[in-house]
C-alpha cells in the first residue's frame, strides 16, 4: 500500500531528524556533501575528490514539505568547495554523509553531467538546488 503525503513528510522530517541529532555514533548534528569523481555506491567505496584544499562541505536542510507525490527537504545554504588549483579530473556524483572525513554515508546521486574540475574552478551548489526527497 503506497504511504499517505502525511506518511512521507514524516519519513523524510524523521530521517533528517534522526541522522541530524538522534543516531550519528559521533555525536555530530551536520551533514556533509562530499563530490565524487567515482559512484561511491552505498559502501562508500568510490574516488572522491581530492584536490588541494578540498573538503566536505556542510548542510543545512529545509523542514520538509510536499511537491507533488513527494516529500522533499532542500539545502537552504550556498555550499561552497575551495577553489581548485590545478586541474584535477571531473565529478560525476555527489552524496551527503554524517562526518567531514570518514562517517555514515546517507545517500548519493549521479549529477546530471560530468563536471570538470579546471583550475580556478570554484564549485558551489546554490542554496535551494540540492533536494532529498521521500516517495
Amino acid at each position: 500500500m503506497p504511504k499517505g503525503n502525511a506518511a512521507k513528510v514524516r519519513t523524510l522530517k524523521d530521517l533528517l531528524i534522526n541522522v541530524t541529532t538522534v543516531n550519528i555514533p559521533s555525536g555530530s548534528k551536520t551533514l556533509y556533501l562530499a563530490l565524487y569523481a567515482t559512484n561511491p555506491g552505498g559502501d562508500n567505496s568510490g574516488t572522491e575528490a581530492s584536490y588541494s584544499g578540498y573538503a566536505r562541505q556542510e548542510i543545512t536542510f529545509s523542514t520538509p514539505a510536499m511537491n507533488g507525490t513527494m516529500a522533499e527537504a532542500v539545502n537552504t545554504n550556498d555550499i561552497e568547495f575551495a577553489t581548485v588549483p590545478i586541474s584535477s579530473g571531473s565529478i560525476t556524483y555527489a552524496a551527503i554523509l554524517t562526518e567531514q572525513t570518514g562517517g555514515i554515508l546517507l545517500t548519493y546521486a549521479e549529477l546530471g553531467a560530468a563536471y570538470d574540475l579546471l583550475q580556478g574552478m570554484k564549485p558551489v551548489v546554490a542554496a535551494g538546488t540540492l533536494t532529498v526527497y521521500e516517495n
